[in-house]
């Protein structure tokens, strides 16, 4: 269970993002992944923009599947619980906590450009809850199906 006063803090840092985000984004929904070091295993968290405080799992990244995230309103951005350099699985997702996610990051958005004038330079990176020092915020246009509010 996260604690309140901390989930408090990333719903604030989650709406601060979305007050700040490009407007021809229309960004109206976001996330924030977190670390959760109070288990034996650090894991990955996430807390929703309804308040909603839990634990990253396979089965969410598998509705994110294609969508793509907006980090802190500027980045384009994807996240995959396919480990670095593996090919995917087929299978079904799984309600197993994850302690690590593959992020993919595009070209930050400069100030007035539109989203689709940005290439796609990419970098890979592993985000590990046993590495993860600060809170990653995510924002989409709307809430993806199967996600909490």
């Amino acid at each position: 269970m996260l604690p309140q006063h901390v989930r408090v803090f990333l719903e604030e840092k989650l709406r601060s993002a979305l007050r700040r985000a490009p407007r021809e984004l229309d960004m109206a929904w976001g996330f924030v992944v977190h670390a959760r070091r109070h288990q034996p295993v650090p894991t990955l968290g996430v807390v929703t923009l309804g308040g909603e405080s839990l634990q990253l799992t396979g089965r969410l990244l598998a509705h994110l599947d294609g969508e793509v995230l907006w980090l802190y309103g500027r980045t384009p951005s994807t996240l995959s619980a396919m480990p670095l350099d593996l090919a995917p699985v087929p299978g079904p997702a799984s309600d197993a906590p994850l302690e690590s996610v593959t992020m993919h990051v595009g070209s930050v958005l400069p100030e007035g450009a539109e989203p689709e004038a940005v290439p796609a330079t990419l970098l890979e990176a592993q985000v590990s809850a046993d590495a993860l020092t600060d809170a990653l915020v995510f924002l989409l246009p709307g809430r993806p199906a199967g996600w909490p509010r």
